[in-house]
């Protein structure tokens, strides 16, 4: 009898972490015991010669996310010389055991070339099979691939990373909209800006100001283009300061008071 694809996907999961188990144990009877929690808090820390001494065991003994971890290691040179070529190796038997960090991050590789040639119809498979397993990222670098040659084809795939909690992807979504006219809806645009800037992502925070300044798709709003012009300001995009006076100045100071708060509550989501 055939086994679902589904299926198929939990039997290797759940054989994967029966033979780390194992290979732990086996290990561990040598006297040192890698462990891939400390592997991964030194790493955060840049304790990379920690992490290397805990992935690389067992890496060798073939444990997907070791040779994930390691393989980054080798490609940033962080704690050992810079290794591409080690990396992609790594990482390709990484995501061949079905690892679904290892096929995002090895898409990345054949994007940029990275320990290989450059080929983005590799990326793009290993891109749509992290996809598959639901990696948010996954959605989000695909739509990337397709903005210029199918652009529906990504506005979709950005909302479904938008969905997942991956906030740049709205932002993404909305410059195609509102920029290249694939859709007539600018508000639809405005709306996808605002729900980047809602869960943290202010790059699209001087496009939203300059519609309700100038009611663009949205009903003019002076007090709301102040707040969204001081958050782009506070976020760092350059040459607010003149909108900001010309505002402040057609407010009075309550107003303006109003749009402060809303600026400082919005940038507090970062």
């Amino acid at each position: 009898m055939d086994v679902q694809p589904l299926e198929k996907d939990k039997i290797m999961k759940k054989t994967i972490t029966i033979l780390s188990f194992f290979i732990v144990l086996a290990i561990s009877a040598c006297g040192f015991r890698p462990d891939l929690k400390i592997a991964k808090d030194a790493r955060k820390q840049g304790d990379y010669e920690t992490a290397y001494n805990n992935y690389k065991p067992l890496s060798d003994f073939g444990i997907p996310e070791a040779q994930t971890n390691l393989a980054l290691l080798y490609l940033k040179g962080n704690g050992v010389e810079k290794n591409p070529s080690l990396a992609f190796e790594l990482m390709s038997s990484a995501a061949k055991s079905g690892y679904t960090r290892a096929k995002f991050e090895l898409a990345r590789i054949y994007e940029k070339g990275l320990g290989t040639k450059k080929d983005i119809n590799a990326a793009t498979i290993w891109y749509q099979k992290a996809a598959d397993d639901n990696y948010v990222r996954a959605y989000h670098y695909l739509a990337n691939i397709y903005k210029k040659t199918d652009p529906q084809k990504a506005i979709s795939l950005y909302e479904k990373a938008g969905n997942l909690g991956y906030p740049r992807s709205w932002y993404e979504a909305a410059k195609i909209i509102y920029n290249n006219g694939i859709i007539e809806d600018d508000k639809k645009a405005i709306s996808y800006f605002e729900k980047a800037i809602e869960k943290g992502y202010f790059r699209g925070a001087d496009i939203i100001a300059s519609a309700y300044e100038k009611g663009i798709s949205v009903k003019k709003d002076y007090t709301k283009a102040l707040a969204y012009y001081y958050l782009a300001k506070k976020s760092g995009i350059k040459n607010m300061d003149n909108h900001i006076r010309i505002i402040e100045n057609s407010l009075e100071a309550g107003q303006v008071k109003k749009a402060l708060k809303l600026a400082n509550s919005l940038y507090s989501r970062i």
